[in-house]
């Protein structure tokens, strides 16, 4: 099996090569209602991926003010720690 392309993320736009299939029903009457579920996200097919050749990267919406915000905190944050991680008796600039 191919790996997908390297650097992928949640929001990506990708194309993919997949058999579909509508979506399971296992007539167990105390089950979850999958396909209820699945048709108020509005998802009428399914499919899997056997190879991650079959699936092709095509571009990344610009990330949202909140994501930028998101992005930045984080980056202070591990700066911070990583400023803080030598303190005596410290992991990782916490006190465990």
């Amino acid at each position: 099996m191919a790996e997908p392309p390297a650097g992928l993320r949640v929001g990506d736009r990708v194309e993919v090569l997949v058999k579909a299939r509508p979506p399971r029903d296992y007539l167990d009457p105390g089950a979850f209602d999958v396909n209820g579920f699945l048709a108020l996200e509005k998802i009428d097919v399914m499919g899997s991926l056997r190879s991650g050749e079959l699936l092709r990267w095509i571009d990344r919406p610009p990330p949202t003010i909140s994501q930028r915000l998101a992005r930045a905190r984080g980056t202070l944050l591990a700066r911070l720690d990583s400023q803080f991680c030598g303190a005596a008796g410290t992991r990782g600039g916490y006190v465990g």
